[in-house]
This record gives structure tokens, sequence and C-alpha cells, in this order.
């Protein structure tokens, strides 16, 4: 493993400073960090791969209550950031490190974006906003609720994906916070392009109540979910449910880990899918080995037996891409004594078996405070290499962009 650490170059290219040569890694050939489109005073970054074939970053920006939701396009040709744009403003917001707003773009370029807006001083108490752009971000319609209900009660963790003609969102939605007793639920709804909004179908009655979910359209047609479920002995592992054309499937678990966890760990799980590689990635607490964080294949009736993901003491946080090979890079935060890194690992699409082993060693490409000011984590894979986005909570925070280029 080798710590890169960043050092201040020349604006060229979209260029603002280089990490420490990767000459001697065995994983990284370059990594560099770009100009961020995002202001100070910004964070909870997400990157998106819109079904149009462009990059897409969102964030948040904060002046004083007012919390304003921008996105900016990424120029391939020039490896730089477009113009950042506004989607949305407000100052009844409710801003969180875990639960973070996102876009998604169809094939012909019509946007969604979500955020979440208070509906009662009580802490969890908020609603899903959706806004659709049809010229590429430059204008947004009227914002309007995903969800049914207008209860008291917290609705969020949203996860899209770009269905043909529409788009396709699931998210938690919790039970209203006047009674005892009540349930997380997951939520699957698609919206129309001219906003309008399909029933409500609800995959599963009893889930964990505040980790973030994963939602993908895979190339067979398929609908796919994960998530951090939950049973009434508390047993908190990642489930999956996916729809074919006989429907929504029940919940499965994805591996059984045996987590028993008496409240949320915030700490959700991640799909991705290249050609016909399927993966997810996930933390777990379960075990006489302490935490870790794991990744397991689809191998056509089941995911099989994960490997491990970590150097031995994870944070969590997993992100995870498939490349066009077939390997799987993960993401995820490691403890480092009283900071942390952000480290990536390899997984060869060649190594099929249960004992799969990662391939090289990991590398980190950046340290940060041990807090949930570091939030989580982002990472897209593009041809001329992997797209990664943190947030920066020192001095003013900030989110911040790199290009990490792999070796062959």
């Amino acid at each position: 493993m080798m710590l890169f650490t960043i050092t201040t170059f020349g604006l060229t290219c979209g260029v603002v400073a280089a990490l420490q040569s990767a000459a001697d890694d065995d994983l990284i050939l370059s990594n560099t960090e770009l100009i961020s489109p995002a202001q100070p005073a910004s964070g909870e970054p997400r990157l998106l791969n819109g079904a149009d074939g462009k990059l897409y970053l969102s964030w948040i920006e904060r002046e004083d209550e007012l919390a304003s939701l921008r996105f900016s396009r990424f120029d391939d040709e020039r490896s730089t950031w477009e113009p950042a744009r506004t989607i949305a403003s407000g100052s009844d917001w409710f801003v969180n490190w875990a639960d973070t707003p996102a876009l998604c773009v169809l094939a012909d370029g019509t946007m969604a974006a979500h955020w979440l807006r208070r509906t009662d001083a009580a802490t969890y108490a908020y609603e899903i906003l959706v806004s659709l752009s049809t010229d590429g971000g430059a204008s947004w319609k009227p914002s309007f609720r995903l969800h049914d209900n207008d209860r008291r009660a917290e609705h969020g963790f949203v996860s899209w994906t770009a269905l043909p003609n529409r788009f396709g969102a699931i998210w938690l939605d919790g039970p209203s916070l006047d009674e005892e007793g009540g349930r997380m639920a997951l939520v699957y709804r698609e919206v129309e392009r001219d906003g309008s909004l399909r029933p409500e179908v609800r995959l599963d009655d009893d889930t964990c109540t505040c980790c973030s979910t994963s939602l993908l359209l895979a190339e067979s047609g398929e609908l796919w979910a994960v998530y951090r479920d939950r049973t009434a002995a508390e047993i908190r592992d990642i489930s999956f449910v996916r729809r074919t054309n006989s429907g929504w499937s029940e919940p499965s678990s994805v591996f059984d880990d045996g987590w028993t966890m008496p409240g949320c760990p915030v700490n959700g799980p991640v799909l991705a899918q290249s050609g016909e590689s399927l993966a997810a990635a996930w933390y777990t607490g379960a075990g006489s080995t302490g935490s870790q964080v794991k990744l397991a294949r689809w191998t056509g009736d089941r995911f099989g037996f994960p490997s491990r993901v970590d150097d031995g003491t994870p944070e969590g946080r997993p992100q995870l891409q498939i490349l066009a090979n077939g390997d799987a890079v993960v993401a995820w935060l490691e403890v480092d004594g009283t900071t942390a890194e952000w480290r990536i690992r390899r997984f060869s699409s060649s190594n099929s078996s249960a004992d799969r082993k990662p391939e090289p060693g990991s590398a980190t490409i950046v340290r940060v405070p041990l807090s949930r000011s570091s939030g989580f984590a982002q990472l897209a894979a593009r041809k001329n290499g992997l797209v990664f986005a943190w947030t920066d909570p020192t001095e003013s925070p900030r989110v911040r962009v790199a290009v990490l280029k792999l070796r062959d």
C-alpha cells in the first residue's frame, strides 16, 4: 500500500494538484486532483454516469441558513468540469452527511434530481422533493413529492436508476413519528418524464432505518436493489430484491453475516454492473474477526461467497465500480490511528472461486478526519480511469475530485 500526499502544481487543463508519483505502486499509475466545480462550504457529493454517456457531479453548498443543490458535467475531452448550475435552494432543507441528494439522467438527457425538505420541527420529519429538467439542467420544473404519504415521518436514502423512458427510484419510508412501534419500509416507484408518478410498490416492510440503498437496471432488463435489512432479532444484514418478468422477488440475503445490532450503523451497501458482471459491496460488524468490508459477485442464481476487502480496521462507507474487463474496484474508509484513509482495492474478474483474493494490495487515495464530516466518498468508472469525489472537511469544507488511472 502506498500513501499519496498532495502537492500543489500549476492549473493546467483543469488540474489543480497532482498526487505523489505512484511509480512504485502496483495498483494506481497516477492520481491527479482536478479543479473542483464546488465552492467552499460544500459537501455531500454524488457521482453519476448518466444514461446519456456523460459523468455528473452533484453536491450541496451552504450560505448561512440557505442550502443549494448544484451540479456539473464532466468534459472527458478536456478533463475539466463544466460551470456549475443550481438545481434548487431552500432554508428549510434536511441536510445530512449520509442521506444525500442525487441526480438521474436518461439517455435522451432528461434529468431528475431530489433533495430533502423538513416538514416539522422534529429532527427526522422530512420529505423527498423531486424536480425534472428537459434542457440539460438550464432550468428546472416545479418540485413535487416523490411519496404519496405526507405523514410526519422520515423519508430518504433515495437511489435512482435510468429506465428506457422514465426514472426508477427506491427510498426508505418511515412510520409516523406520532405512532409507536412502526417500521421503516423499502418502497419503489417510477417517475415519468412529464413528472407523473406510477403507483408505489412496497418491497420490504421492515428495514434498517438509516443506511443508504442502491438500485440499478441490469443489462438483462432486471431491476436490482440492495439495502440493509432488519429482523425481529435485530439482525441487520444486507438483502436484495430484483424485478424480473415475473415481478418483484421476495427479499433474499446477499450473505448471512449474522450481525446483531441494536441500532442503525449508517453504513449501507452498493451495487455495480458492467457487461455480465454484477457485484455488491457492504460493511458488517459481525464475527469474531471484527468489522469487515466485503465484496460478492452474482453467480447466476445467488451471490457467491464474499471476499474481504478492507485492511483490518475499516470504518466502511463502501463504493464499488465494475471495470469494462469485469474487474471490481472497491473504495472504503479505513481507520488509521486517529484519522482515516480512503482506500481502493481491485479484484480480478478471473477470480471466481470462493477463495477469491484481491490483486494487488490496497492503495490510499487521500487521508481525511475520522468523523461524519468526511461523509461518503464517490467512485465512477470512465474510459480514462476512475473519478473519485470526496468531502474535505478541514478548514472550510469542500468537495474535491481526483482522476485515478489504474495499471493494466
